[in-house]
């Protein structure tokens, strides 16, 4: 999935951190200091940077597609957890930008929606040509072309949409969700749960929303709106803590056998596999606030973009390959894999950014258009 630079989509640049947040975010004092200077510094060696991390989010995946794993649902809940954050993020700057005007709404909706939409309509129509050259068979109809709806009718070429579909839903409901959240944070813990229920009773009916996936996603906003505290109480060491917390939960559900089924395909689920993955996930949350602080290089923000065209294309190819001989070779999942890894990079440069230039140039148009519009009203409060 993508997330977004500043300007991007399931991908974003890292938000300045302002003084009085970064003095939050600092280490401990006293006897401590040392100790603390020691975690951060192993920290910041071995911590992977938000968009390399994207990448192994990108990579769980793929081995969930090429295995009985079942390792890419918590992968893609924790995706919805960065969108929360960065969704919150830019909604914020471009509301203070355009003091609350109409403006920003317009910029929001089509800067998410394009990021999504034009780089997967590309990879949609691609893999069209691939089935019908390779003789696969195509969905009954182009529903799915459009997203919205896809996670309920199923109508899947790429096989991973319904994703991007509970991602576009998310978007549509960002700003009141983001108001809420900033005027009303208390109503978060009466929130999330209440869409968790209204969305596991549409699930019921055939109807799958964004509200069954509602809590990475607030509590990735959450971790924005609160990001300066939850900084403090976050130090490096616990960002460590969250990361081992989160694999021991992971091994202590395999070596469970009433548990074990939740982390393999295949297998009756003693509880929904959805909420196992996301409440396993929420468990990474210290490490994802530290995370989402680091400063992002050119290589490691190419790495981020990259993870959504990875994401888009590589499970088709699985798809195609195992109809080939090369599907009886010992070797077959590591070279699938390969093939997977370099099908997405050749889709990244090829297709993905010349899509995102084309993005930016319409979000360009969009604020030449808003800049020329009535000034705007007065700045909204904080």
């Amino acid at each position: 999935m993508c997330f977004p630079q500043r300007d991007s989509g399931i991908r974003c640049p890292r938000v300045p951190i302002r003084p009085a947040e970064a003095a939050a975010g600092a280490g401990p004092r006293g006897h401590a200091a040392d100790w603390e200077t020691g975690i951060r510094a192993i920290s910041d060696r071995w911590s992977p940077g938000p968009g390399a991390f994207r990448v192994l989010l990108a990579l769980a995946v793929v081995v969930s597609h090429l295995s009985a794993l079942d390792v890419g649902l918590p992968a893609v809940m924790v995706f919805f957890m960065l969108s929360g954050y960065w969704v919150a993020a830019i909604h914020e700057d471009l509301r203070r930008e355009f003091r609350a005007g109409p403006q920003a709404l317009t910029i929001f909706w089509a800067s998410r929606g394009l990021r999504i939409f034009l780089p997967f309509a590309a990879a949609w129509l691609l893999v069209a040509l691939l089935f019908a050259w390779s003789g696969h068979a195509l969905p009954r109809d182009h529903r799915g072309l459009f997203l919205l709806g896809l996670a309920t009718h199923g109508q899947d070429l790429l096989s991973i949409s319904w994703s991007l579909d509970i991602e576009l839903q998310f978007y549509l409901l960002a700003p009141p969700l983001c108001w809420a959240l900033r005027r009303h944070p208390a109503w978060l813990g009466v929130l999330s749960p209440a869409l968790f229920w209204a969305g596991l009773q549409l699930q019921a009916m055939g109807i799958v929303t964004v509200a069954a996936f509602a809590i990475p996603f607030l509590c990735g906003g959450a971790l924005w709106r609160w990001r300066a505290g939850l900084l403090r109480l976050c130090p490096p060491a616990v960002g460590a803590a969250s990361v081992a917390l989160f694999l021991a939960a992971g091994l202590g559900t395999w070596a469970m056998p009433s548990l074990q089924p939740l982390l393999y395909k295949g297998r009756p689920d003693p509880i929904p596999v959805e909420l196992f993955g996301m409440l396993w996930t929420l468990l990474l949350a210290p490490f994802l606030l530290r995370n989402l602080q680091r400063r992002s290089g050119r290589l490691d923000r190419h790495l981020g973009n990259y993870s959504y065209s990875l994401y888009l294309v590589h499970f088709a190819l699985f798809v195609v390959l195992r109809d080939t001989p090369l599907a009886a070779m010992p070797g077959f999942k590591p070279l699938a894999a390969a093939a997977g890894l370099l099908a997405g990079l050749a889709f990244y440069l090829l297709v993905d950014r010349p899509c995102e230039r084309l993005r930016a140039r319409a979000v360009a148009g969009l604020r030449s258009w808003a800049a020329a519009g009535p000034p705007p009203g007065p700045a909204p409060p904080s």
